[in-house]
């Protein structure tokens, strides 16, 4: 006798059982393939290293205040100190993220990395098990189970999301999403609970969360145009976009400086060319084996949901108004993958970068939801049904199933061109799906025969091979995306990032706050722990690698002679130690480093020969305006003698100048390659007139002897004299007098969001505080509030005869944002205590009606 369970301990045992199975879906293909925690391999791919991992281990330090470098506004951990917010929205929002980070050691992020996978695909999992048991409550049994495993196993999260591991939050915001679609089209929707399920959804990640979105616009829409009367169908549609924008509302504090930064964000370039998915996929992405890193749309979701998803328009017990409707919307899904435009509004309005088609999850979403409508309820508790009762198999579904096998082999006979990328042969492929047309046709049959021994039999027999081939199907194309199609690299070396962080501390507590530390780690051979560094911004360094950079943040960094690629995205400092001295950088064999806060107290007067912006602007803040000299410059190729300017790479050329004797000669470039064996482009060759130096210069030559100079460069890249390659003169002994007139404070406490320096003297002149002036920075002096400037970049502000000077950051719109939020709940909470008080005021006046 089977014992009836509650209907919560039923949501509960569905949801485990789903969540459970993607975790082990996810754990099976990380074994096979030899990945974390299994395997000698990080599977560390695009952003994952590169961006994530260095900004898990940075946020774990902020959260548990470790350093104190970076608050809930501001980082020092970051470049030259930036707005944390923007960088907080991209990479590291939902509540996921900081639980994972505090079960793990700052040197195991890779741990966290993998907690926080499993922890969503289960989430995906179960709240989409959830959801369709919303909708088809009797909808019960393996195929549920199969099909939302499927929806957290799909080529999107192995190709994408698990490198990408805050897109994931998507998976489960997508139920939430839909939930909410769903709950206002109650008569009393609770409207905490939608604004509630966005706002989770929106804080995790608002890129993705902006697809999420148009996906549950596009679900509710379709819902009142299927099913409702037009007043009603737009009182749904309205309730739910207001709940939705009231649930953005909240997370405006960190949205607002967020969208901010994009507006002002630098320009990149976009993919050359998006494939058209009617050309080039024709279908074939949506089948098990076929997937892999390209250009293409991962459109595969898992077999039965796509076979159940064929049949959807012979359901019986939908209306044909809402099976019209709903295909309509899932022809304007499939479309937006040929044009560009719709591209465009997927990606949040903007170009995309990389892999164009990041969105697709919403037609593996809708895949799911379609293949649930599509499985029939033999009682007729359908909530989008039409009430009628069925007592058969429907032979239509049965029929379409059953041709889908052969149609699929014919479309890969005829097209088998079009996979492209093949992961698996045509006689594999064509058995598998053969295999699964056949156990599903069967389960569709005999599940309305439950009374007949042989139905039984043929039924579990049935279930438990297409659980055995669906377990091959999630594995091994987890497998093959991640093993065949993406380039691995050595797993972190934990002990060596152990001694990293140990350093890092002990040069913190060295230096800072007078001196930021730069990159200090190249000391260590192991290249691969170096290139997936967690270590990296846990100190206050320099460099720099974030989509939220600002044009304010970058332009800052270009007039200083940063190192910077993808439009500033990422940024680095070149080995000058005059930029090392100006920007604060310690440097214990270079020239001396000007401390973080510091006053210039003579007014800078740049010297009339004209000069690139980085050497004016390093001039200017070493307050030496004859630091640099750039003299004419003879270039002749050295095999033709001819004199040029275009210099190609492969190359030699011969460069005459006439540097001062006893200042420095130096090569400078723009375009400078950190990881080559010639990062500034050339190779020094011979050298005359000029002495072995070592003023620690970029691109230096040596120290001018003679009068006149000659060298000859062998060049490893193109340069154009005079626009990234400068040849000049740069007087030390300048730098050393002009920095000796800086005074410095006598105390310097350099906190998250706030810089206080004091003097011993009252001092005037122009304050200068050592990270780029951008808005949002506020100074006052004596508790007097005075405006801010920019010198070389860098903030600044005119002071005068004053002893305590302090500059604080608030990120732009932040405080608006608060507003924002603080309305919205007010908003969201509003009906309930509406309704509460009504009710309230009914029973007060019930209670004083006159006894009868």
């Amino acid at each position: 006798m089977r014992v009836k369970t509650s209907p919560l301990a039923h949501r509960i045992s569905i949801f485990s059982a789903s969540a459970l199975g993607a975790v082990l879906v996810h754990l099976v293909v990380r074994l096979k393939a030899g990945v974390y925690p299994f395997g000698t391999y990080s599977g560390r791919v695009h952003d994952f290293g590169a961006q994530y991992l260095p900004f898990y281990s940075r946020f774990r330090d902020q959260i548990l205040q470790d350093s104190g470098l970076s608050g809930l506004t501001f980082s020092w951990n970051l470049g030259l100190g930036v707005s944390s917010i923007p960088d907080y929205a991209t990479y590291l929002g939902g509540p996921i993220t900081p639980l994972v980070l505090l079960l793990v050691p700052r040197h195991q992020i890779l741990a966290a990395f993998l907690i926080s996978i499993l922890v969503k695909v289960a989430l995906a999992a179960g709240l989409m098990r959830l959801l369709m048991h919303y909708l088809r409550p009797d909808f019960t049994g393996i195929i549920p189970l199969i099909i939302s495993v499927g929806y957290a196993c799909s080529s999107w999260v192995f190709e994408l999301g698990q490198f990408i591991p805050q897109w994931l939050d998507v998976l489960y915001g997508i139920p939430l999403l839909f939930f909410a679609a769903l709950e206002m089209r109650k008569p009393r929707p609770r409207w905490i609970l939608v604004g509630g399920a966005v706002a989770l959804v929106w804080w995790a990640n608002y890129y993705v969360a902006f697809m999420a979105s148009i996906v549950a616009g596009l679900f509710s829409i379709t819902l009142a145009l299927g099913l409702d009367g037009f007043k009603q169908g737009l009182k749904n549609v309205a309730r739910f976009v207001a709940g939705g924008v009231l649930g953005v509302a909240t997370t405006a504090p960190i949205l607002l400086p967020t969208i901010n930064a994009l507006f002002q964000g630098v320009g990149y370039e976009s993919v050359e060319k998006l494939i058209i998915f009617g050309k080039s996929v024709a279908g074939i992405r949506t089948l098990p084996f076929t997937t892999t890193i390209t250009y293409e749309p991962p459109l595969y979701t898992g077999f039965v949901a796509l076979a159940l998803f064929a049949a959807f328009f012979f359901t019986r017990d939908l209306t044909l108004r809402f099976k019209i409707v709903w295909l309509i919307t899932t022809a304007v899904l499939l479309l937006s993958l040929t044009n560009m435009k719709a591209q465009i509004v997927w990606n949040l309005f903007q170009t995309p970068h990389g892999t164009p088609y990041r969105w697709v999850f919403v037609i593996t979403a809708w895949v799911v939801v379609t293949a649930t409508l599509a499985w029939e309820s033999k009682t007729g508790n359908n909530r989008l049904g039409n009430g009628k009762q069925l007592d058969g198999p429907n032979w239509s579904q049965v029929v379409i199933v059953v041709l889908l096998g052969p149609a699929i082999v014919l479309l890969l006979l005829k097209r088998w061109n079009l996979v492209g990328f093949p992961t698996a042969g045509r006689t594999t492929m064509a058995a598998y799906v053969f295999l699964l047309c056949a156990l599903l046709a069967v389960i569709m049959v005999v599940r309305w025969y439950p009374i007949r021994k042989a139905a039984v039999l043929l039924g579990r027999a049935s279930t438990a091979l297409l659980v055995i081939a669906v377990s091959f199907e999630y594995v091994e194309t987890g497998v093959l995306v991640d093993k065949e199609s993406i380039p691995r690299f050595e797993i972190i070396n934990t002990s060596v990032e152990a001694k990293r962080i140990e350093l890092s501390e002990r040069l913190v507590a060295a230096e800072w706050p007078t001196h930021r530390l730069g990159w200090i780690h190249d000391d260590f051979t192991d290249f691969h722990a170096t290139d997936n560094l967690s270590a990296r911004y846990i100190y206050p360094g320099t460099d720099y690698y974030s989509t939220a950079v600002t044009s304010q943040y970058a332009n800052s960094l270009t007039s200083l002679g940063m190192v910077t690629s993808n439009g500033a995205r990422f940024s680095w400092l070149p080995e000058d130690s005059i930029l090392k001295g100006v920007l604060s950088v310690a440097s214990p064999n270079g020239l001396p480093t000007l401390p973080m806060a510091r006053v210039y107290p003579d007014q800078f007067t740049p010297n009339n020969s004209a000069m690139p912006t980085e050497y004016e602007s390093r001039s200017s803040l070493s307050n030496a305006p004859n630091l640099y000299h750039f003299e004419p410059v003879s270039v002749k190729n050295a095999a033709t003698l001819a004199e040029e300017t275009e210099l190609r790479e492969g190359e030699t050329y011969l460069f005459s100048t006439s540097c001062k004797p006893g200042t420095t000669v130096f090569a400078g470039v723009h375009r400078y390659d950190r990881i080559s064996d010639a990062p500034t482009g050339y190779h020094i060759e011979e050298v005359n007139g000029v002495a072995a130096s070592s003023d620690g210069l970029l691109g230096e030559i040596g120290q001018a002897t003679e009068a006149t100079q000659s060298f000859t460069l062998h060049m490893a890249a193109d340069r154009t004299l005079n626009q990234n390659l400068f040849v000049g003169c740069a007087d030390i002994s300048e730098y050393l007098r002009g920095t000796e007139k800086i005074v410095g404070p006598s105390g310097l406490v350099i906190q998250a969001e706030k810089v206080t320096a004091t003097f011993a003297q009252p001092v005037s002149g122009q304050f200068v505080l050592a990270t780029p002036a951008v808005d949002g920075w506020s100074c006052s002096a004596d508790n007097k509030p005075i405006p801010v400037s920019s010198r070389a970049g860098l903030l600044s502000a005119v002071v005068s005869d004053a002893t305590t000077i302090q500059c604080g950051f608030t990120p732009p719109l932040f405080k608006a944002g608060i507003g924002i939020a603080t309305l919205a709940l007010l908003l969201l909470f509003t009906p309930s205590l509406v309704a509460r008080l009504r009710r309230s005021q009914t029973h007060s006046t019930e209670g004083d009606q006159p006894a009868a």
